[in-house]
């Protein structure tokens, strides 16, 4: 019942570094349940500097703390941390953590570290950036038609019954979308476009209501000519949100919310 620090403070004096590494990792992850994110970035390096040798516990810290950076607000250090994990994972997870990385340097203003990340990590997978602000306009269009025609309904699957492949395009496209909207609107509202056409067609909920509620923020920054769709896209988003009961879902739908009060001139 001891306190997990004070135990890795006293294995690590006691010249024990393979108790101490343990120890601080368990009271970084105490910290971070408790919010408190930059002292779980610092327990998370602590352990780091303790851990002997390369291997699955090394990588799963590594992410652990890249998480804590970006929880914290501390994006570039997050990238970086991110590109570290990467270089040390196979397959799949290596693409995750490179979107990771794309999307933490965009946020916090690295925009051409962010830009440059992103399409490295695009054309792994098969997708590009818009070449020109016209080619985006286009393709915003294209997207937005066919969300108009095909609507918003799916056929329910959980996770394990969708490609893993297709649910990681899912997840590149609505960083980029989350990401680029920042810095550049139209290139941002097709990336969203896209993401929301992809997960409907994947079916996975939580997807869809991550970006259904993004796309309903695209929809009120077109203003008074797009309130009743923005109206429908943020009730159905809250009312999947509600449903699956997920945290990540009902965030994203009670922030995307408030930023179309916003956009609406409702202060």
């Amino acid at each position: 019942g001891a306190d997990s620090e004070t135990l890795a403070v006293h294995f690590e004096a006691a010249g024990k570094p393979e108790m101490a590494w343990k120890y601080y990792a368990e009271a970084a992850a105490e910290a971070a349940k408790a919010l408190a994110f930059d002292r779980a970035a610092k327990l998370y390096r602590q352990a780091l500097e303790l851990w002997p040798t390369p291997g699955e516990a090394g990588r799963s810290l590594r992410v652990e703390l890249g998480d804590a950076l970006a929880n914290a607000g501390r994006g570039v250090e997050a990238a970086r941390t991110y590109q570290d994990a990467a270089t040390r994972v196979e397959g799949l997870d290596v693409l995750q953590l490179q979107s990771r990385a794309a999307y933490q340097f965009l946020i916090s203003g690295h925009i051409d570290e962010g830009l440059a990340t992103f399409n490295q990590l695009l054309a792994q997978v098969g997708m590009r950036l818009s070449s020109t602000p016209r080619r985006a306009l286009l393709e915003l269009f294209s997207y937005r038609m066919l969300l108009l025609l095909r609507g918003l309904g799916f056929q329910r699957r959980d996770a394990g019954e969708v490609a893993p492949e297709e649910l990681l395009r899912i997840d590149i496209a609505r960083s980029c979308a989350l990401g680029i909207s920042l810095v550049d609107v139209i290139e941002g509202a097709t990336w969203q476009s896209q993401a929301l056409i992809r997960a409907l067609r994947g079916g996975e909920p939580l997807r869809i209501a991550l970006t259904m509620a993004w796309e309903a923020v695209h929809s009120a920054s077109q203003g008074r000519t797009a309130v009743g769709r923005t109206a429908r896209l943020i009730q159905s988003a809250d009312r999947l949100a509600q449903e699956i009961g997920h945290p990540h879902a009902i965030g994203m739908a009670t922030l995307s919310a408030g930023c179309i009060e916003f956009l609406g001139g409702r202060f």
